[in-house]
């Protein structure tokens, strides 16, 4: 018994020591604190689309290789043409160097690259044709033919997918790891320094379709990713009862190599900025001055697949063909937050949108990148090509016109095409559009993009931003609405409208820095307060922020798409996607809670959409529950007004919900449908020593060692303990 645990004993020392060269590695991952460098920056990620990914993925979700380090064009070119290694290794290097002629010349030598920032040089990923020719969202874009390079300093990674993961590095972290890399290089004995890369979203050969698709071991399906979408925000104003309409929009979101490190100053944030400039300086004129609809509309996810306008459009185009069948299980007189008349199956918390009229829009306007000016200092505008030339003539002139155009408005040299705006979508006849819609675009670019390697980049920082450059696009385009929907335009109602441009700086700066600030949460607060008592929420709750601010417009999760709360008042809630049933609003809600960015967007077209008197009432109200009439709601600085603002689903009409939450079926193959994966939810990158094979050798001699002298004492002392017994 004796001999048979000591062979045990040795034996498990053995494979102790076995084990322990085998995953010496993992457990090095965990013990190498404080050489344990986690990486400050943002993960390129691997996005699905119908036709396959795109973006940066890890083969599993423990990929590691050692650091090296290239530092210039020249160490890159020597490195290529030296002894080639079986080993993979990461590189550390520039991220200018990151090209696709380089991932192509690297091959299969590299596991993965730490890219940090250039202080000097700005470098964007994005396309130069962004969403046109050689993208997936090209059949969207009737211009895409053109080929138009909106974006000529663009490396065009950001539509290709790499097998590896790409991690861009935050500048103040680079030099911290060139050191490690260095190391590295020169062969300074001891450890060597590995990057742990995890990074997995999933099998090769992945795409939307299948991914949504995806089922468990159960035959269950399980999908493994999410479409990409969120909440418009918009708004109407002016004469309802009118037979023409003006609609002003924008894009909410932005897009970079990084989905973490997407701060959209000029890409999304000053196009915002200015169309909710616009619509405050527009509360000067009270609606009996306008003879036509005027719609302000933002739109989330423009930059997959137009979905934010497209879903927008298609919505009402499918309500005004079915009419009364549209809805079939309606609400009326609900003291709902979103709409005191709305539709539980399909779900829509607001059927405001029905009232829009398409075929009745004389003009359209989408303003876009209005923060960064070229060096003349000028806006162009981008007119439809196709648009009948009376009215195109006539949107240019109001413009150009517009007292405080000052001269610094003209009609863009680029003629062949409109750049990617929503208003793609308005004028795309293949799909919802209008192919002679009188529309442009106002922007700070002309040919193309301004701003070196800003567009599609982390560098499209708010520190880039001419905020008096958003302020006189904001300020012609209050004009211009102004002159194009009113009965008769009046000098002296002209110079009633003023931008305010502490309201675009903090638009802008709040936007891309800081969804926290007092700015968004003064505008947001009366929303919020009337979903926590609707909700029953707790009284700290907020919507979802992002630090840091990334414009990436995210998956459609459970809190931005609406559901239905079958009863509040039961112990386990139970949300629904449809709801055929008796609405009650004792027991029945309607549960949206969008992100901060979208909250606060719709509070402040809520906030603006109405005659300047509505707002200067004395405070009366902290949630609309206090507001006296149920088309009321309570908005900034606490008054209650006519509610004119609503959310709008944005997620790609290709799809549609099933009845259960997060299940989606295609209809529509043959659009993008861009889905994020979710295979992995610990994803990150960090460096750290790993010691190598040679600690497991000597753990497993220790153990023999070790397992051997304790049978030697063992049986001595056993031998001196029988002998004393014998005494």
């Amino acid at each position: 018994m004796r001999v048979t645990v000591a062979i045990s004993t040795l034996l498990a020392a053995i494979s102790l020591g076995f084990y322990g060269q085998s995953t010496i590695e993992a457990a090095a991952v965990t013990a190498g604190a404080p050489e344990h460098l986690v990486a400050g920056g943002g993960e390129c990620v691997r996005l699905f689309h119908s036709k396959g990914d795109v973006g940066c993925r890890s083969a599993s979700s423990k990929d590691m290789a050692p650091v090296f380090p290239i530092e210039s064009k020249d160490e890159l070119s020597k490195w290529l043409e030296g002894e080639k290694s079986e080993d993979k290794v990461v590189l550390v290097l520039p991220e200018s160097l990151v090209t696709a002629d380089n991932l192509k010349d690297m091959g299969e030598r590299i596991a993965g690259l730490i890219a940090y920032a250039d202080l000097k040089n700005n470098v964007t990923f994005a396309s130069t044709t962004p969403q046109g020719n050689g993208s997936p969202d090209a059949k969207l874009n009737p211009f895409s033919s053109k080929k138009v390079k909106w974006n000529p300093d663009g490396l065009g990674l950001i539509d290709t997918s790499v097998s590896y993961p790409i991690f861009l590095l935050n500048a103040t972290y680079a030099e911290t790891f060139l050191d490690r890399a260095r190391m590295n290089k020169k062969k300074v004995a001891g450890a060597t320094f590995t990057a742990f890369m995890n990074h997995y979203y999933g099998p090769e050969g992945m795409n939307s379709i299948k991914c949504l698709a995806f089922k468990n071991v159960y035959g269950r399906r399980n999908p493994k990713c999410d479409p990409i979408g969120g909440q418009s925000s918009w708004g109407i104003r002016g004469d309802r009862s009118a037979n023409e309409t003006v609609v002003v929009m924008t894009g909410m979101d932005a897009y970079a190599y990084s989905q973490v490190l997407v701060p959209g100053a000029n890409e999304g944030a000053s196009g915002l900025a200015a169309l909710l400039g616009a619509a405050q300086a527009l509360q000067a004129i009270p609606d009996s001055e306008f003879n036509k609809q005027i719609i302000f509309a933002a739109f989330q996810a423009e930059k997959f697949g137009f979905v934010g306008s497209r879903r927008f459009l298609s919505d009402i185009k499918k309500a005004k063909k079915e009419g009364k069948s549209f809805c079939k299980t309606s609400v009326k007189d609900s003291n709902s937050p979103f709409a005191s008349e709305f539709c539980t199956s399909p779900l829509h918390p607001t059927l405001e949108f029905t009232s829009v009229d398409t075929s009745s829009i004389t003009y359209a306007i989408a303003v876009d990148q209005v923060g960064i000016l070229g060096k003349s200092g000028n806006f162009s505008i981008h007119v439809n090509p196709k648009a009948e030339a009376e009215g195109a003539s006539a949107l240019v002139d109001a413009i150009t016109s517009a007292p405080s155009a000052k001269n610094k408005f003209s009609k863009s040299s680029s003629s062949e095409a409109l750049p990617p705006t929503p208003l793609l979508s308005f004028v795309n006849k293949g799909e919802f559009g209008q192919e002679d819609l009188v529309g442009a675009v106002i922007a700070g670019y002309d040919t193309s993009f301004n701003g070196k390697g800003v567009y599609g980049s982390r560098h499209d920082m708010f520190e880039n931003i001419d905020v008096d450059a958003i302020v006189q696009a904001s300020q012609v385009l209050a004009e211009t609405v102004y002159q194009l929907g009113s009965k008769k335009a009046s000098d002296s109602s002209l110079k009633k409208i003023k931008v305010d441009k502490d309201t675009v700086h903090s638009i802008v700066r709040c936007i891309s820095m800081d969804w926290r600030c007092d700015f968004m949460k003064n505008y947001t607060k009366p929303f919020v307060n009337t979903m926590i008592e609707y909700l029953d929420l707790f009284e700290n709750a907020w919507p979802v922020s992002r630090s840091p601010v990334s414009l990436y417009s995210g998956p459609m999760d459970s809190d931005r798409q609406p559901l239905v709360i079958e009863d509040a008042t039961a112990d386990v809630t139970k949300y629904l996607t449809d709801f055929n049933g008796t609405w009650s609003d004792d027991v029945n809600r309607v549960n949206l809670f969008p992100n901060a960015y979208e909250m606060f967007t719709r509070s402040f077209l809520a906030a603006t959409l109405g005659d300047e008197s509505a707002t200067k009432k004395d405070k009366t109200c902290t949630k609309s529950q206090e507001c006296e009439d149920k088309a009321l709601e309570c908005v900034h600085p606490g008054v209650c007004v006519k509610r004119r603002a609503y959310f709008h689903d944005a997620y790609s009409p290709g799809l549609v919900r099933t009845a259960s939450v997060q299940l989606y079926d295609v209809v529509d193959e043959n659009m993008p449908l861009w889905t994020e994966p979710s295979w992995s939810s610990d994803v990150g990158t960090y460096v750290f020593p790993n010691p190598g094979n040679t600690v497991g050798w000597i753990a497993l001699v220790v153990g023999i060692v070790v397992t051997a002298l304790g049978g030697v004492v063992s049986r001595w002392l056993l031998a001196g303990v029988q002998k004393m017994k014998l005494l």
